[in-house]
């Protein structure tokens, strides 16, 4: 029997906490591996003398990498979603 106060939660149906976690987690991601990849653009261009652009190839090899780090952790929170209902 279903107990009447207790509100059953719909399937896909996210609280604010899960969707402010969500949000911390992809900041977290994107800073960390980009700015990864500008430390290293920026001491292969200071330190070892290599052309300018190295920075922006590893910026955007750093933001590249967060992207795809986003798509294995959306895919495995999906994944738990599926198995947990």
């Amino acid at each position: 029997m279903i107990d009447p106060v207790k509100k059953t939660k719909k399937s896909g149906e996210e609280t604010i906490w899960q969707q402010f976690s969500l949000f911390g987690i992809t900041l977290g991601v994107v800073f960390s591996y980009t700015g990864v990849g500008i430390a290293l653009g920026y001491y292969l261009w200071k330190k070892q003398g290599l052309p300018w652009f190295v920075l922006v190839f590893f910026s955007l090899l750093g933001l590249t990498g967060a992207i795809f780090q986003l798509i294995r952790v959306m895919k495995r929170i999906e994944k738990e979603t599926e198995g947990g209902e």
